[in-house]
This record gives structure tokens, sequence and C-alpha cells, in this order.
């Protein structure tokens, strides 16, 4: 802990850093810590009445095979997998066993909706669903991380009581009264809300607020749904020597072990009729030809022949070329096996869908697809959960609003779409004050009347006259304010000029140039931005412009004097990241490379969003988004003549992108920006749109009309991206009637 100085004659209390890096009393986290304890003991205390009843319960009725072996105490009903009940209920049915009134309406339900579980036991003799690889499974690293995490739900969470409730049966997650706690530091505090099913749903809040925690713990069982399959794209697919494809289509067990006996049956009657040697008897024949027929009824009954037609359509979807699905993913980069893993996601239709910032893998391709597929009638019956900075997503997605306040610690829902949230949020502020104003006015007139009250007294009768069942008085409400500032260099002059630059990836000679012909300048008053598929060179282009690479062909010039302001996703290129720097913090890093003053530096870092206690740890403690702020407030402290900025948005809650829109179009000097947010493009004033990859045309594409051809650009990429992913499905379809009529022929043409 350190102690403030004193200022102005009054004695500043000892503070020190919390877990989330922000600056507090030292005498308010002990009481943080001490509360914390106080809950802990509590729920102990509730949890061992909770298994006392259980026990007591048990024993007054022991044909109820409800407890049999739990051994989980109070917390049994909260993170006891749906599934699991759903089975125990099935065998308790099927042993002629009496089922309660509610176990058979939860039957009833699950039965209709087709997701009763599966009495088989899986094949490699694991728990049930364990051959689901990739999405439906959380990483080791986020059970380590979730250790920290206290989570307590009084209602909701998947409770079984909570099947009674009538509002909460077309939920897939209802929960009430939910505090979670990391490391004593309470992130969540009586919180409710709600997924129904079926609904798309966005997470919104600021970066560091617990959106992903909250993903995570809903994940990993901790919160629980109330549908058994929650699928959750949180790691790349484990390279190896299968494809994309066949990481799709195997996702159903059954299914891939029926399609891979026909396959290998069929290779071995062809190969028995070509042969010179050791032919088949006709019983073999016979028995070979029968399993057959049997293996096409049941692909038949479970619609397997359509699998590999949709698994293309998705792969298709997500930018997937033929020779990308059906090639080993060992081949892949780690990017592109995300892509595999969310589209793995998307073929087995979940329960709950579970998305964390999905399109910073993806292009404006993918993320115009996977927009369109989400809110299409694919995915009618799948519950989506959202965390995305990008409100052209989340409006194209067709998501409802769920905000995350992190000063109230509690979890709002908004009527309306991401536009009507974004645009509310000054009526919404000024209202909350106005009623917290109003209640401390009345507050004040008790107080002081005729017959003055004590502040207790008049804490009750206020509360006592205040619509709804609220037992605290009204915060003062606070605002989540980011605002980004580019001050721009005085001299107008300076540009960059491109001659005749071309520019070809070493080693790939055999290649057409990536550029070629370029000729074109950036000055003050440009605005431009670069989009277009991964891999298509905006990257490239933006290095050749700052002079990170040398084009093979022409020149790039420069003007003398000129000062640019670059951000890059690669944070180790802009920031003191290496072992020399490693006690380097961000007030610290800005003071000594602009030359300015802690405090100065400090006010940079607070306004682009960056908490004060992460000002002054070291850099390389601080997360991805957190070192975007410090690269944001660096370009604020730059005064740069142009500002050449590649995927700014990635580390950013939806809150800032619109933030860092509303600063660029204040800036006064150039923009380049390669982006894959639709937002970001339509949110720039007066600004030019160049498609990247345009083969023939030296790699640059000038789109006329601005925002009206970025538009008509989009419906294009959308419609050649739903072409190429219907021209799979129907290669898929013909591929599999081939396969289909190989396999009749070999029926037909079997001895009898």
């Amino acid at each position: 802990p350190v102690v403030a100085p004193e200022m102005g004659g009054k004695k500043k209390v000892p503070t020190t850093v919390d877990a989330l890096g922000n600056t507090v009393s030292v005498a308010e986290l002990r009481e943080r810590a001490a509360d914390e304890e106080a809950r802990a003991a509590a729920k102990v205390r509730r949890e061992a009445k909770a298994k006392a009843a259980s026990a007591a319960d048990a024993d007054a009725s022991a044909g109820n095979t409800r407890g049999d072996g739990d051994g989980g105490g109070g917390d049994a009903p909260v993170f006891a997998s749906l599934e699991d009940q759903l089975r125990a209920m099935m065998i308790k049915r099927n042993d002629g066993a009496k089922l309660t009134g509610k176990e058979r309406k939860m039957l009833a339900k699950a039965e209709k909706e087709g997701r009763l579980p599966s009495l088989e036991p899986p094949e490699d003799g694991g728990p049930s669903g364990a051959s689901r690889e990739g999405p439906l499974s959380a990483p080791e690293s986020w059970a380590r991380a979730l250790e920290a995490v206290s989570v307590h739900v009084r209602g909701g969470g998947g409770n079984d009581d909570d099947d009674d409730d009538a509002n909460a049966t077309d939920a897939v997650v209802d929960v009430s009264g939910m505090d979670v706690s990391v490391r004593g530091v309470r992130l969540f505090e009586d919180a409710s809300f709600k997924i129904a099913r079926g609904r798309k749903v966005a997470l919104l809040g600021a970066n560091g607020s617990g959106k992903s925690t909250l993903v995570r713990l809903i994940a990993s069982g901790r919160i629980r749904a109330r549908v058994h399959d929650v699928a959750c794209v949180a790691q790349e697919l484990e390279a190896g020597e299968r494809s994309a494809l066949d990481a799709l289509v195997s996702c159903d067990s059954k299914i891939d072990a029926l399609l891979r006996e026909e396959s290998a049956l069929i290779d071995a009657m062809e190969a028995a009729e070509n042969a010179t040697e050791n032919a088949w008897e006709d019983a073999k024949w016979r028995d070979a030809s029968a399993r057959l027929g049997a293996l096409a009824e049941e692909l038949e009954r479970r619609d397997a022949y359509a699998s590999e037609a949709k698994a293309r359509r998705i792969l298709a979807g997500l930018g997937f070329s033929d020779e990308d699905m059906s090639g080993p993913l060992s081949k892949l980069s780690g990017g592109w096996r995300m892509r595999a893993a969310l589209a793995q996601a998307l073929f087995i239709e979940p329960g709950l869908l579970l998305l964390d910032e999905p399109t910073n893998h993806l292009d404006l391709p993918a993320t115009t697809w996977l927009a369109s597929y989400l809110s299409g009638p694919e995915c009618a019956k799948t519950s989506v959960l959202v965390v995305s900075h990008s409100a052209d997503f989340v409006s194209s997605a067709g998501c409802g609003v769920l905000h995350l306040d992190h000063f109230a610690k509690k979890i709002t829902a908004h009527k309306g779409d991401v536009w009507g949230f974004l645009n509310g949020a000054d009526a919404r502020h000024k209202a909350a004050s106005k009623a917290y104003e109003s209640q401390q006015k009345a507050l004040r007139e008790m107080k002081s009347g005729k017959n003055p009250m004590s502040n207790e007294q008049a804490t009750r009768k206020l509360l006592k006259q205040t619509p709804g069942t609220s037992t605290e008085l009204l915060e003062r409400p606070r605002e989540y304010a980011v605002s980004f500032a580019f001050p721009a260099s005085s001299d107008d002059r300076p540009t960059i000029a491109v001659l005749d630059a071309g520019y070809s990836i070493p080693g790939r000679t055999e290649e057409p140039p990536l550029y070629e012909n370029l000729r074109f300048s950036v000055h003050s008053k440009s605005r431009v931005a670069l989009v277009g598929p991964n891999g298509c060179g905006k990257s490239t282009l933006l290095s050749l412009l700052t002079g990170r690479l040398e084009p093979t062909l022409g020149e790039v010039q420069r003007g003398r004097g000129l000062v640019i302001g670059r951000y890059d996703q690669h944070f180790d290129e802009l920031l003191p990241l290496d072992e020399k720097n490693a006690n380097v913090s961000a007030a610290a890093h800005l003071a000594r490379t602009y030359g300015i003053k802690d405090q100065d530096a400090r006010a940079l870092l607070g306004r682009a969003g960056l908490e004060s206690g992460a000002h002054v740890i070291p850099l390389r403690s601080l997360s991805g988004g957190q070192k975007s702020r410090v690269v944001f407030a660096a370009l604020a402290a730059t005064e740069a003549n142009v500002l050449i900025l590649d995927e700014p948005t990635n580390h950013l809650d939806i809150e800032s992108v619109e933030a860092l829109i509303h600063g660029l179009n204040r800036f006064g000097g150039g923009i380049v920006v390669s982006t894959h947010d639709a937002r970001v493009v339509e949110g720039l004033d007066e600004c030019e749109v160049w498609v990247c990859g345009e083969g023939g045309k030296g790699g640059l594409r000038v789109l006329a009309d601005g925002k009206i051809g970025f538009g008509k650009y989009r419906d294009a990429v959308a419609a050649e991206v739903e072409a190429r992913a219907s021209r799979a499905v129907l290669a898929a379809n013909e591929r599999r009637r081939l396969a289909k009529g190989r396999g009749e022929k070999r029926r037909d043409t079997a001895p009898s």
C-alpha cells in the first residue's frame, strides 16, 4: 500500500490496487474481503441446511433415485447437468418407477423439442457427449482461471424448482440474485438476466466489466443452462491430419461410424467383384448386400446424407475453399482453425451457442455471412449469447441487448436493437440522474421539515413510498465515458506519394504481384477505408505506406517532416514489451517517449478508457484490450499528419468503437484504416472505400459513391458468399448421389 501525498491540508487515506487494477483505499478493500467472508460463511450454512433437508427427504422416500450418489450437497441443484437429470428420469421411467408431475412435465417438454439425451453409453466409455470436441468443451485454461471466481445464484441458474415457474419455461438461461466475485472483488451483485429459447442476445458493456467471465461461467456449467447442449467457441480445432469437413461431419459419432462402414463395405464388395482369387461365397455376398441395405436405411432415417452438404455450406460461408475444407487442419493457421471451430459449433445446432468476439477472426465477407446465418431459419431453434464490439454485426444478426452496468454490477435487458441502445445512452443517464435527484430532494425535505426525521427514519419512509420492492436508495448514476482525441499536426503539407509502386511476396515468384502500378497520394484530407477478405493485402499496403515494407517496383515517397500515427494489431511492435523494459508502465512509457509530465500521461490514459490502477503496472502485465488503450493514448500525444490504423476495433467494447469513430471524424489529418467492421466504414465522414485484392486492377479498386458504393459492395459480397455456399451444397449432393448409386449398384449386382 502507498499513502497518497497530502493536498490542501487534508490527509489522504492509504490506497492500494485491487485485483482488477483499480485504485481503492486499503480500508475499502478490507471491508470488501470481510463482506465476502461473511457471504461465504452464510452460503456454507445454507448448503449444510439444504444437505440436511435433502438427506431427510431421501429417508422419507427411499424409492426416489434423484439424490442417489449425489455427494454435491447444496451445490447440486445449481450445477447439475440438465442432460443428466433427463437421463435419470428416462431410466426411472423405463424401470417402471413412478414419475412426479414435475418430472413428467420436464420429459414431455424435452421430447417435444427433440432434446432428449441418448441412453446409449459412448463408445469410448467416457461421459456422454465426450466425443464432441472443440466448441462443446471449455479449455483447461478457463477452468484454472475460474478457480478464483466465486459464484452464488439465489434463483434460476438451473435450479429444479424454477421449472414450476411459468415465466421460466421459455428460457434457456434464467438467473436471478446472481453474485459473482473474483478474488474478493465483486463483478455482479444481485444480478438477473434471461435468455429466451431461440433468441439471439448481445451482452454489451465496458471492457473488464465481466462479459467474458459470464460467458465462461455458463460454458463451464458454473451457471447452468436449461439445455443439455451448450456450445462455446473457446479454442481453435487441434491441428492434425483430419480435415475441417471431417471435423464437422464426425460431430455425430454414430452417423460418422455408419458412413465409414458404408464406404468400407462398398470398397470391399468392389474389390471382391474384381478379385481373381479368394472370391466371396454367395452367403457372404448376401450378408454384405443386406448389411449395405440396412446401412442405407439407417443413414436415410438419420438424414445423414445431408450432413456433408450442410457442413460444406457452413465452411464455404465462413470463407473456406474446397481445397482448405478438405485438406488437413495441420496446414491451416490458428485463425482458420478457429473458423473451423466456429463452423463446428454452427453445424451441431446447439440449444445455446456462446460466442465471445467471433468476428475477431473473420473478414468482412465471413462476418456478413455469419450474421445472416445466425438470423436465418437454420438457427431458429438455437439461442445465442454473443459478446461483440461490432454494432453492425449485432444488428445484422438480429440480437437483442443485455447491458452489463459495471458501476451498478447489474445486467439490464433493453427493448429495441443495438442502435436504440447506443442512441439512448444520454437519455437513460439523464432519466436516472433526475430520479436520483428527486429522491435526494425528498430525503432532504423529510430531514429538515417541521417534524424532522433521522436519516434512518426518512430512508424507511421514502422506501415505503417508492413503487416496487427496492430495499435501498438510488445511487448517484455514473456514466461510462470514453473519449478519443487525436490532435493533428499544424503542418498539413507532408504527404505520402505512391509512384507506380508494386509488391510481390518474397519467394512467390510464380504468383502474380500482390500490387502493381499503384499511383496515389495520402494527405491531410484523405479518408480511406481498406476492405476485403483476409489475406488480400490490406496490412501489406499499410506497411508499404509506413515504410515497414519497401515496394519491389516503383517507390513510396514520404514527405519531409511527415509524422505518422500508427496502430497495429501486434502490440509488441508499438510498445516496449521486451525483457529490457519488463517494469515499464503505461504512464512511464508515454512520459518518456513524448516528453510529457506523468500527470498528463495519466490523463491521456484515462480519457482512452484505461482504468487508473493499470497506469502504473508493467505494460507486459496488461491485457490486449488494455494495451490497445495505451496505443490510442500514444496516438493522442503524437500530433500526426496521418493516422494509419490496422483493425483498430478488435480490442474495444462497443461504446468505445463509437467513441473512436467520433474521435477520428474530429481528427484534422489524413486517415487510412483497414477494418472488417462495417460500422467503422459507414461511420467515417467523407470516406473513400478501397477494395484490396482485386486481381487485374493493380490490386486495388476504389468504390464509386463512397458509402453508397460500400452498401452495394456489401450486398454483392453477401450474394457471392451465399452463391459459393450454395455451389458447395450442390457439389456435396452430387457426390452423395454418386456414392448412393455406387452402393445401390453393389447391392443389385450381388449374387442372389
